[in-house]
């Protein structure tokens, strides 16, 4: 399987459970243009001139940078060198950033990482990133009610992410049995609670009719964040809105287009 939303739906299927989801994918039409990078694409609505700037992972960027590729938007990409020491712990080290230091690169956000260039507006920390680029590209909701929820959500994944590190920090032996335990029980409840609260108007979308940063967020945090990939598996398997958000967005032909050309890093 190319991801975890792969690995789940053949799981599931090897299991004969019911369910709605389906993998297809509408075949091509031979007259069709071959797909290209959206990046490559020049046609942009306006001219910006963007910068963003991280560390050479996906880590809390990856979303931001989705947000941009989804809407054709060009920017410089900069990535810094990093090596992990300490991957529960993340401790690491990284030439590039040093060098940053010196010249005095990151100023204007404080010595901290990312930091976003949009003309002549800085901006760091990367949940206002994301909040920002979502607002500015249509892609936080379509009224307030649905800003609030997609907030509310990306914030929650983000006390899940907390709650896994602090899991990790403490169990400093790599114990498997407190690691199935915290994947049962408490990502098994803080799922629940994200999958109750998405796809409430029967559409595969997780807040309103629309792709929404919150989309981009859930698949992150599935295929991306964890290393342990056969549990998130299992217990994701259980949820039917979760699955079909990732789903849903998997046949999105622009972001399958994305993940194509999207490059693989050590988290």
């Amino acid at each position: 399987p190319n991801s975890l939303a792969d690995a789940i739906l053949a799981r599931r299927k090897k299991l004969g459970e019911d369910s709605d989801i389906t993998n297809d994918v509408p075949e091509s039409n031979p007259t069709d243009e071959p797909e290209s990078n959206p990046s490559d694409e020049t046609e942009a609505k306006e001219n910006y001139k963007i910068t963003l700037i991280y560390y050479d992972a996906k880590g809390s960027v990856e979303t931001s940078r989705m947000i941009l590729k989804y809407n054709n938007i060009d920017f410089e990409d900069i990535r810094y060198d990093i090596d992990l020491t300490d991957k529960n712990r993340m401790t690491f080290k990284s030439k590039g950033l040093i060098q940053a230091f010196k010249k005095k690169r990151l100023l204007k956000s404080f010595n901290t990482l990312p930091l976003l260039e949009f003309n002549d507006f800085v901006l760091h920390q990367s949940p206002a990133i994301e909040y920002f680029l979502s607002e500015k590209f249509n892609m936080n909701g379509e009224n307030d009610a649905e800003k609030a929820k997609i907030y509310s959500l990306c914030e929650y994944i983000t006390l899940i992410k907390n709650d896994y590190q602090l899991f990790k920090i403490f169990d400093e032996n790599n114990c498997k049995e407190n690691e199935k335990e915290w994947f049962n029980t408490n990502f098994r409840k803080h799922l629940t609670f994200i999958n109750e609260n998405i796809c409430n108007n029967s559409s595969n979308f997780s807040i309103g009719n629309i792709v929404s940063r919150l989309d981009f967020v859930i698949y992150n945090f599935v295929n991306y964040y964890f290393t342990e990939k056969k549990i998130v598996v299992d217990v994701i398997s259980n949820f039917e809105n979760i699955l079909n958000v990732l789903n849903n967005l998997q046949q999105d032909r622009v972001f399958a287009n994305i993940l194509k050309f999207n490059k693989e890093t050590s988290f």
